[in-house]
């Protein structure tokens, strides 16, 4: 029987190593503070789906507790956003800058500077108060663009190891934002306590950062992480640096490493061909789903035309696919994009045959994204026969998150509280303190 899986979840697939998706939703609560003449009034806006519109309403809970103004219209396209309130003859447009709706709030005759942020849940782990140490936030300017993190540092302890949290695929902020869950934040909060100082960043283009995500390829984000390795380098102070990365951002690191890192962390990374894991997400979500559109004979044959030298082969998956479906000719595009033809032309094996320093790589046993099985034993195969310091486990019960969990689908992740598990954290800070204090 012909595999085939929906071209709506397989454009969700090609993004989901981790998933902050480049396209803004603006389905969930947001909060605004907006200020009028010196005062500060809350707003929160409700936006769901109704079919193929948006609606939603708004609240005012410091001039009208518990009323639900109900929203007009709301528009948005691409990273524009209208939301008009005709019940108090008021609107908002605003743009997405990667993290928020930043725009203005017009009513009265008046417009006002406002920025609406996704309301996340306070999951447990979240470091709600700092355990003996000190935060610092950083911009460190690149050839074009500037990186924007925070550094958490130990105190009392002299020269601390350093450890660089690099993010996965999509538009991630410095605490890798997903399912309102903060993972990077409470990741840096357990190393730090561990005695490790931990440097977590904005993608460029999301939050703090500036310059230009959209067309960057995992490439440039890892001259981006280059950038900042070289900051610590020259101002640092640091006996050790190394650099952690989730899913993509694994990659990331890998192609970052220099003469200056000491060691490298892979969290849920590849180490089979990009084409493979696409696959086998298909597979994943076709078991899940068993839905249709693209067959998967079709899909590795648009990998294979992506990751050739042809320069546009627009018209070459068009005429391979022969289905003229926009969601189809959505794919097509995404096939194009400097970024996905990247990562299917790369070659793990190589680059990880190259990397001497201390690695260890972890992979939870549910991941559903990136397989632990088939992934870790390319990571190891590649790095065994000249790395003599490489740790490479497989933590049973845990997901692409490093969440406890019971299947391992997307679908369980926003329903688990637990954030990061406690013993993958202990596994990260004891293998970095056993080397570098």
């Amino acid at each position: 029987m012909k595999k085939v899986i929906s071209i709506i979840l397989l454009l969700l697939i090609i993004n989901t190593l981790s998933y902050a998706s480049q396209d803004p939703s603006p389905l969930g609560e947001w909060k605004g503070v907006l200020s009028v003449n010196g005062a500060k009034l809350n707003l929160i806006l409700n936006i769901e789906r109704a079919g193929d519109s948006l609606t939603g309403y708004l609240e005012s809970p410091d001039q009208a507790p518990g009323a639900k103004i109900p929203i007009t219209t709301i528009t948005q396209a691409d990273k524009k956003i209208v939301i008009q309130v005709n019940a108090i003859a008021s609107k908002f447009e605003g743009n997405w800058n990667g993290a928020s709706w930043v725009g203005h709030w017009f009513q009265g005759g008046q417009s006002l500077p406002l920025s609406f942020n996704k309301h996340i849940l306070e999951r447990t782990q979240y470091p709600l108060h700092r355990h003996n140490y000190s935060t610092e936030d950083l911009s460190i300017p690149n050839q074009d663009a500037i990186i924007s993190g925070t550094l958490t540092s130990p105190v009392g302890i002299s020269k601390p190891p350093l450890a660089i949290l690099v993010s996965g695929s999509g538009q991630q902020d410095r605490n890798s934002t997903v399912f309102d869950h903060r993972p990077f934040a409470v990741l840096a909060d357990y190393l730090t306590r561990q005695g490790i100082a931990v440097f977590r960043y904005d993608d460029r283009g999301v939050g703090s950062s500036t310059g230009t995500f959209s067309g960057a390829t995992t490439n440039d984000f890892a001259n981006d992480l280059k950038t900042v390795s070289r900051y610590f380098d020259v101002n640092g102070g640091y006996r050790y640096l190394g650099f952690v990365g989730h899913s993509e951002g694994g990659i990331i690191s890998q192609l970052a490493v220099n003469e200056d890192t000491d060691f490298i962390i892979l969290l849920a990374t590849p180490g089979i061909n990009f084409s493979d894991i696409l696959i086998e997400q298909a597979l994943e979500y076709q078991k899940n789903y068993g839905l249709d559109f693209i067959s998967i004979d079709l899909q590795k044959k648009a990998h294979e035309i992506a990751a050739s030298d042809t320069a546009d082969i627009t018209q070459i998956l068009k005429k391979t696919l022969n289905n003229n479906n926009p969601q189809v000719l959505k794919y097509i595009e995404v096939m194009n994009s400097k970024w996905m033809r990247f990562l299917l032309r790369h070659k793990p094996e190589m680059v990880l045959s190259n990397i001497n320093i201390p690695v260890l790589a972890l992979n939870g046993s549910l991941d559903t994204q990136v397989t632990a099985k088939p992934n870790l034993e390319a990571i190891g195969t590649a790095l065994l026969n000249h790395n003599d310091d490489v740790t490479i486990k497989k933590l049973e019960g845990l997901n692409h998150l490093f969440q406890p969990a019971v299947t391992g689908n997307i679908a369980e992740y926003r329903n688990i509280n637990e954030t990061f598990s406690p013993d993958a954290m202990a596994i990260i800070a004891e293998w970095i303190n056993h080397r570098f204090q």
